[in-house]
């Protein structure tokens, strides 16, 4: 991008009368990520990894932290905003729980935390090869042929996913046609070794 475009770009944005909207907007907008960083956190590091996810919740924190300075830097569009998608997090929350089951037998309990962490580091290092190869060879154009049946399959099962995923961490009860009467009794409702408490449930 020519170097005469920024400087346009940095002197606009230097007013009063759009540096403030554009100061809250961020603001908000990294808060907002913060949150969503942290709860997609959670998810993948839950059960058995659920030990690990406070000291886990830097790595898509960071992640998107590059992102957001990658987009803000080699972005041709001034007022484009990233945030990481969910539904890799929902896959890797099922691959998590895979290795931590795999690994249940290892000496070493942080094992599983450290296999879970290089794989959401190759599985984004290849997704990002994925997409420059797709921009290099401008094959973008190849998504239209994918089914629509594809597409919203995908999309129902990773909100399936997602939606799993949060019950089990606001109260510790898989979803399923057994425990259904529980998730709407509210009883035995836990976080961890934590009872929740819910009067309206009583």
């Amino acid at each position: 991008m020519p170097s005469t475009h920024w400087q346009e770009l940095l002197h606009d944005a230097a007013t009063p009368k759009r540096c403030l909207p554009a100061l809250c907007s961020g603001v908000l907008v990294g808060m907002l990520l913060i949150v969503i960083q942290l709860s997609l956190a959670s998810l993948i590091f839950s059960g058995p990894l659920a030990p690990f996810a406070p000291q886990a919740s830097g790595l898509p924190l960071f992640g998107c932290f590059v992102m957001c300075i990658l987009v803000s830097i080699f972005s041709s569009v001034p007022t484009a905003i990233c945030a990481p998608e969910d539904s890799p997090a929902a896959i890797l929350a099922s691959v998590g729980a895979g290795i931590a089951a795999a690994l249940a037998g290892a000496s070493d309990p942080r094992a599983a935390y450290v296999t879970v962490g290089a794989a959401m580091a190759l599985s984004s290092l290849g997704t990002g090869a994925l997409f420059l190869l797709l921009g290099r060879f401008r094959l973008g154009n190849l998504v239209r042929y994918m089914p629509y049946p594809v597409v919203g399959g995908f999309l129902a099962g990773v909100g399936w996913l997602l939606a799993r995923g949060s019950i089990i961490i606001m109260t510790g009860i898989t979803p399923n046609l057994t425990n259904l009467p529980i998730l709407f009794t509210g009883e035995n409702w836990s976080c961890g070794s934590q009872a929740w408490p819910w009067p309206w449930a009583r």
